[in-house]
């Protein structure tokens, strides 16, 4: 994301990107000016289909009169059993007008009860941005954390456990200021894990930040100055639980310093297996970056030793880890712009601190540190790309990746000016979504063939099958005309459905930073983390959903968070399991 806000316009590439002594950049090998033809077979794509139901199933109502730097920047969305009926409810924020909890009436339609639930948002007029649900005070209740925009407050509402919600923000210790920036408040990323392993959820809040410190050596801060308020605070936070749910800043004593950089994404993950959640920052720019957790008492920026500070995008936005190469270890996809520029030189002044050298995607090694694939899965080029999922919806064990697109610079250009700063703006409004297939081991986009027909600003963007068949359904939320709900009526093998209950750990009880083994008597072993992180101002559930094609599965391994060895289970079908924790 960046604004033409008159800043000075600083180009950092790849290596394999020269730049141009006007102070633009070639655009990288792998983005096109136009979009290649789709290599997917017609018959590959004729095995999804997707069905926009957001009409028939109540997800109406566009967002409110707010500034545009909210509406381009916001579309958030929380999933969650709240109400106990073993169906997803959602959580769908608003820009100028009060949010949405939609109750999910099991019959294919959604009933907005944030009014009488209480969760309407501390400032209507204003909105929210990220959302996310966690039961903080272990009480076996889903609670609700909401971030605020513009001069409106995040806000903890505590569920009562009877389908209301209490605004405890300040008796719970989440007292961050306001904040003072020029765009107000741009908190982009609530995740939720258990840091110090002890049985509970803490917090990591994440500031998009026009007022930080810049680390000129920096890569990714080449050049780059302080912005316009050097004296007001981030609101980048790290909040410890107590397991009672309080919470006291925990930032300083982590060393979690991000007031240098534009963060949005926040991710938790073990990325080296040590037992310990790693958090990974997707930015805007001065950086994207990788945080080690050290044994539960403080993170350490391990970006260079993971051997990606220099291939980090200039503008991350949205996040999605995920197993992709099927070797066991997390992989982590970074959503950014790529710029159809009929030339093919990318046209940095027209977007401050935009720009064109498109998404990455990582892949892990298990030991912290990743290599670049972005080029060899063929995942670069998607315009200007927020919200992303990796994920199996077609049940076959190969995961599909959708992302997100859409931005606006400025008012609407009048049909009359063709410019090049008008075109680019009549492109990126417009940008239609990606849904990419594997095939011959690149990622074809086949968005158009099977139904994800969305053009516009994209941001949340959420896998849940909010009608329990089995297949993944889409959440989309477009900040301007409203969510978008797309129904899964693709062909589909079978699916197992993995969730986690450890009742000596009331606090984390759905065994959030679990990893989750699932081996098929085909071979494989599909292997995925617990979390409920991601995509970018998204949560989706706390569960791990496996493609089982026509496999049955021999065995599921449960690492729990701290546990030195994976629990075994055998004898799982398909369909949704739950499993216990042993000795609990």
């Amino acid at each position: 994301m960046a604004l033409a806000v008159g800043l000075l316009v600083v180009v950092r590439v790849d290596d394999d990107a020269p730049s141009r002594s006007d102070g633009s950049s070639t655009v990288p090998a792998g983005v096109a000016a136009d979009d290649p033809p789709s290599r997917l077979p017609a018959g590959r794509a004729a095995d999804f289909s997707f069905v926009d139901v957001t009409e028939r199933s109540g997800l109406v109502g566009p967002a409110g009169a707010a500034p545009q730097e909210y509406t381009d920047f916001s579309g958030g969305a929380a999933v969650a059993d709240v109400f106990g009926t073993g169906r997803p409810d959602l959580f769908v924020t608003r820009q100028g007008r009060a949010s949405s909890l939609y109750r999910n009436d099991g019959d294919g339609t959604f009933t907005d009860v944030a009014p009488s639930a209480g969760v309407v948002g501390t400032d209507p007029s204003q909105g929210a941005g990220p959302a996310a649900f966690a039961d903080v005070d272990a009480d076996g209740c889903p609670d609700l954390y909401v971030a605020g925009l513009g001069s409106a407050p995040d806000a903890l509402y505590v569920n009562r456990c009877d389908g209301t919600f209490v605004d405890e923000t300040r008796e719970r210790g989440l007292t961050a200021p306001v904040g003072t920036a020029p765009f107000g408040n741009q908190v982009h990323g609530v995740t939720f894990g258990d840091l110090d392993n002890d049985g509970d959820l803490d917090l990591v809040v994440l500031q998009w930040d026009q007022t930080y410190r810049v680390d000129p050596d920096r890569p990714g801060c080449e050049g780059l100055d302080t912005l316009p308020d050097p004296s007001a605070a981030s609101r980048s936070r790290l909040w410890i639980n107590d397991g009672t749910g309080r919470f006291t800043d925990g930032t300083q004593a982590w060393g979690l310093d991000l007031e240098d950089v534009a963060a949005f994404t926040g991710q938790l993950v073990d990325l080296d297996d040590d037992g310990w959640l790693d958090l990974l920052v997707a930015a805007d720019f001065c950086g994207s970056r990788v945080l080690r957790n050290d044994g539960g008492r403080r993170f350490v920026d391990d970006t260079v030793r993971a051997g990606i500070a220099e291939l980090i995008p200039e503008n991350g936005m949205g996040s999605a880890v995920a197993d992709l190469d099927a070797d066991g270890n997390a992989d982590w996809v970074i959503t950014s712009v790529s710029h159809p520029a009929p030339d093919g030189i990318c046209p940095l002044p027209l977007v401050a601190r935009a720009g064109c050298s498109g998404n990455r995607a990582f892949l892990g090694r298990g030991d912290g540190t990743f290599r670049d694939a972005t080029d060899r899965l063929g995942l670069r080029a998607g315009w200007w790309g927020w919200g992303v999922v990796v994920a199996d919806f077609d049940n076959d064990g190969t995961p599909e990746v959708v992302q997100a697109n859409g931005f606006r610079n400025g008012p609407d250009p009048s049909a009359q000016d063709r410019t090049l700063a008008a075109e680019v703006h009549r492109r990126f409004a417009a940008d239609p979504l990606r849904f990419w297939v594997r095939h011959e081991g690149r990622y074809e986009d086949g968005a158009a063939a099977v139904g994800l027909d969305h053009t516009g600003l994209g941001r949340c963007l959420v896998p849940v099958d909010v009608d329990v068949d089995g297949r993944l359904d889409l959440l989309l939320c477009d900040p301007v005309a409203g969510p978008r709900l797309y129904r899964n009526e693709s062909r589909a093998g079978d699916w197992l459905r993995v969730r986690l209950d450890d009742p000596a750990s009331p606090g984390n009880r759905a065994g959030v930073g679990a990893r989750v083994e699932v081996e098929l008597d085909d071979a494989r072993t599909v292997v995925a983390w617990i979390s409920t992180d991601g995509s970018y101002e998204s949560q989706r559930p706390a569960e791990v959903h496996v493609g089982l094609g026509s496999a049955r599965v021999r065995e599921v391994r449960v690492r729990w968070p701290g546990a030195a060895a994976a629990q075994e289970v055998r004898d799982v079908g398909p369909g949704v399991v739950t499993i216990t924790r042993r000795g609990s």
